[in-house]
C-alpha cells in the first residue's frame, strides 16, 4: 500500500518460507505476492505466485473459497500486463462468475471484477466497454462503500480519462469534478493528488 513492493515482497517471501502455517494462510500469502510482483511488472513470476495461490485455496483440508475470485482476477490483470488480452477476458470472466455466484452482484468482489475487465478492456482499445464495466463497478462502489471510499476516487479518475481518450470532454470534467470533491474531502485542500486532480 505504501508503494514499496520490494520491501512487501521480502516480507512476504520470509512469512511463505516458515513451516507450520495453514494451508489458508499460506494461500493469502502468495496472493499477496502475486499482487505485489504484478504492480511491479513481473507478470510472469506474478502467474506462478497465483498458481501456487490456487493450488492451496482449492485444497480440500483447508479451503478458501472466498480468495478464489480474487486469485482469478490476478490471473487476469497479470495476463493483461502481458498482452495477452483474450486470456485476461476469460479469467477476469471466470472470477465474475465465481464472485456472482458467492458474495453476489452488489459486492466489493464484483466491482473488483468489473475494474479488472476494464483495464484489460482499455488497454485492448474497447474503451467503450471499459467505460461501461467501471460505470458498473463505481455504481457497486457507491453504494456499498460510499462516496469516500479510495477506490470510489480511483475509478471516477480512471472513468475521467477514458472519457478523455474518447473526446467526451463534458464527461471526463464531471468524472474529474467527483473525484476532486472526494479528494478535498479526503486529503485536504493543499494535498498533491489533489492539485493533480485540478490540473486534470
Amino acid at each position: 500500500g505504501l508503494g514499496s513492493f520490494q520491501q512487501g515482497e521480502a516480507l512476504l517471501r520470509r512469512s511463505l518460507s516458515l513451516t507450520g502455517v495453514a494451508a489458508s494462510s499460506r494461500a493469502r500469502g502468495y496472493v499477496a505476492l502475486g499482487d505485489a510482483l504484478s504492480r511491479d511488472g513481473q507478470y510472469g513470476p506474478a502467474m506462478g505466485s497465483y498458481k501456487a495461490a490456487l493450488a492451496l485455496a482449492t485444497d480440500v483440508s483447508d479451503p478458501r473459497p472466498d480468495l478464489i475470485g480474487r486469485i482469478y482476477d490476478g490471473f487476469g490483470e497479470a495476463a493483461t500486463g502481458l498482452n495477452a488480452f483474450p486470456e485476461a477476458d476469460r479469467l477476469i470472466h471466470k472470477a465474475l462468475s465465481v464472485d456472482l455466484a458467492g458474495p453476489g452482484r452488489n459486492s466489493p468482489d464484483v466491482a473488483r471484477d468489473l475494474e479488472a475487465l476494464s483495464v484489460n478492456d482499455v488497454f485492448a482499445g474497447r474503451l467503450d466497454e471499459g467505460r461501461k464495466s467501471l460505470e458498473q463497478a463505481l455504481a457497486i462502489r457507491r453504494k456499498i462503500q460510499g462516496e469516500l471510499h479510495p477506490l470510489v476516487a480511483q475509478d471516477l479518475m480512471t472513468l475521467g480519462s477514458i472519457a478523455y481518450l474518447q473526446h467526451d470532454s463534458l464527461s471526463a470534467e464531471r468524472y474529474y469534478r467527483g473525484e476532486l470533491k472526494s479528494a478535498r474531502l479526503v486529503l485536504g485542500p493543499d494535498h498533491p493528488d489533489v492539485a493533480f486532480i485540478e490540473n486534470n
